[in-house]
């Protein structure tokens, strides 16, 4: 009755140990493609877990919510089928059990960041998404990248499509294959500049999508320009305003584009916002959308941030970016608060 079931999530995986036969009924579903499962023990823990396979599907998503002591391992009945994985909490051990099919691979909370077994497991892998571990903001990270670089001089992946993660964990992953498109996350403390500057010589993207924090010196982002490898070509550059006056936004501009003859680029896509999320009305408390007097008083004579960017004028702004910029083919700029444009400042392309 459920040889057409493409998708089976299981909420609750010590379920499969009260039975056998749910993994053998699982392992014959023809067309099963993604399985998802969640549970609260760490999955060796899961007895069933060697039985579970699909022997009769043409490819496998899988998603796993639990912790693991080596998915690597654990997971060895899918390796010639697996195209698509995403974890939770896992550990990579194993170094002789290769995914060969494997293309996408998403990791939550990992702690390690030795990629070495990755490379081994996952040889040909196109695109990885890390959410990283707080302690790599500790001193040990520097230690990680040595080892990650050392065995990189021997063995690393060819190429990837696309890379996300943050930059500390991208600094101590230290990635030296080429990667087509890279989403570095944000940009939050002053030593992340210098970091990304070595991510960017080690990996070389095509494409750099990357925040940048109300909290980050924009002042070192000419740096960063300086630094960036000629390969890049197309740069996705978001910042954030909601710590700026109006006179720091301009500081901002100014900065951007003194840099951008620094870059390479025939693509630029440039936003900026600024959000009121951080104001408190004295009087009712509310963001300034209440009804008392004082918010009365607010939309009346609105904050200079709002008037600031409502009166921008975005095609100006884009008129000196391509004068800034010869080679620049595309250019996408928007400059916006509360998710909306001023008169003056539409979306450009």
């Amino acid at each position: 009755h459920a040889q057409a079931l493409r998708k089976l999530h299981i909420q609750t995986m010590e379920l499969l140990d009260t039975d056998p036969q749910f993994s053998a009924a699982i392992a014959k579903l023809p067309n099963l493609e993604e399985l998802s499962m969640s549970s609260d023990e760490m999955l060796e823990e899961i007895t069933c877990l060697p039985m579970l396979s699909f022997t009769e599907s043409k490819k496998a998503k899988l998603t796993f919510w639990c912790e693991w002591e080596d998915a690597v391992e654990a997971l060895a009945n899918f390796s010639s089928l697996l195209e698509e994985l995403t974890l939770a909490c896992a550990q990579f051990i194993s170094e002789d059990i290769p995914y060969v099919k494997m293309k996408h691979l998403a990791v939550q909370l990992w702690q390690s960041f030795v990629i070495a077994p990755l490379i081994q497991a996952y040889p040909n892998l196109r695109t990885l998404v890390i959410y990283g571990y707080e302690k790599l903001f500790w001193d040990g990270r520097e230690d990680i990248q040595e080892v990650n670089k050392t065995f990189q001089t021997r063995r690393h992946w060819k190429s990837l499509d696309y890379v996300y993660s943050g930059i500390p964990e991208l600094y101590a992953m230290a990635i030296s294959c080429k990667i087509r498109y890279l989403d570095a996350g944000c940009l939050y403390r002053t030593n992340e500049a210098e970091m990304l500057c070595d991510i960017l010589a080690d990996c070389r993207p095509s494409i750099l999508q990357i925040l940048c924090d109300r909290a980050f010196d924009m002042e070192q982002f000419p740096h960063i320009a300086m630094t960036t490898p000629k390969e890049l070509t197309h740069l996705v550059l978001s910042v954030d305003l909601l710590s700026q006056t109006p006179e720091g936004t301009t500081r901002i501009i100014d900065l951007l584009l003194d840099s951008l003859p620094s870059l390479p680029l025939t693509k630029l896509e440039l936003m900026s916002f600024w959000h009121v999320s951080g104001y408190c009305c004295r009087s009712c408390y509310s963001n300034g959308n209440g009804n008392c007097e004082v918010c009365h008083n607010k939309k009346l004579a609105p904050l200079p941030m709002e008037l600031f960017i409502s009166a921008f004028d975005t095609y100006a702004l884009a008129h000196r970016v391509m004068s800034s910029l010869p080679s620049l083919q595309y250019l996408h700029l928007d400059i916006f608060y509360d998710h909306r444009p001023g008169p003056h400042s539409p979306s450009l392309w």
